[in-house]
């Protein structure tokens, strides 16, 4: 595992177990933080980068629902509803 890797992981889990607060991260990483090289292996199983539009949402929404999503969460996921 990359140090970056392991850096951004590491730094999602303490989001999630409440060691950061939330005010402390970016705007985008409100949501998710996905490191390159997942981001990379993620597109070969969902087309995150495509280039139609439709297409793009689609792919987004069924990550975002799937199980491949949740190590990459900087929520807890409570009822459907993501928590702080």
């Amino acid at each position: 595992m990359s140090k970056e890797r392991q850096d951004i992981l590491s730094t999602v889990a303490q989001g999630r177990a409440g060691v950061i607060p939330r005010r402390n991260l970016d705007f985008a990483e409100h949501v998710m933080r996905i490191p390159m090289q997942d981001y990379r292996a993620l597109c070969m199983l969902y087309p995150l980068n495509s280039r139609d539009p439709a297409e793009h949402a689609e792919a987004w929404k069924r990550f975002e629902k799937s199980e491949f999503a949740e190590p990459y969460r900087t929520s807890r996921k409570v009822h459907g509803v993501l928590r702080k």
